[in-house]
């Protein structure tokens, strides 16, 4: 059986992708989870999601805890980033892909700010987003 092109827009699974936030609507079943995930957030300011490849660790956080969170707080900055083999780079890029800066700055002056001050981070959210009120999360994907 083959789906025709606007049924298939309509189709609640997006396959062997993650859901992601535009999914947020289709993806139910883990608000315990989700409830949990962002209690400790508020408790601790870190939470780590461990699981096999495929348990929808993905899927978990970004079309269930970051819509949740981003309703409940709509100031909620996202940043989502893969270390890879330069962890600070990939943050770099990520502070940068944020949304707009108060002041023009380079991926290489945050790189080095990153890498150069013991509260480099802050340090970079502070230079480039200054009492604009906003929260911060860090989703930090690892693995394959």
């Amino acid at each position: 059986m083959s789906l025709t092109l606007s049924e298939a827009a309509s189709c609640p699974f997006p396959g062997l992708r993650p859901f992601q936030a535009e999914d947020a609507a289709w993806f139910f079943g883990r608000e315990v989870h989700i409830r949990e995930i962002i209690r400790k957030l508020w408790e601790f300011r870190f939470v780590s999601v461990v699981g096999n490849s495929g348990s929808g660790k993905s899927s978990l956080l970004r079309a269930g805890v970051i819509p949740h969170l981003k309703s409940e707080k709509a100031s909620l900055k996202v940043l989502i980033l893969r270390p890879g083999h330069d962890p600070v780079r990939a943050l770099a890029q990520a502070i940068l892909k944020t949304g707009e800066p108060t002041q023009p700055i380079s991926e290489d002056e945050v790189y080095s700010l990153l890498q150069q001050h013991e509260f480099g981070l802050v340090e970079a959210i502070r230079l480039l987003f200054p009492d604009n009120g906003k929260s911060f999360l860090f989703l930090i994907v690892t693995g394959k």
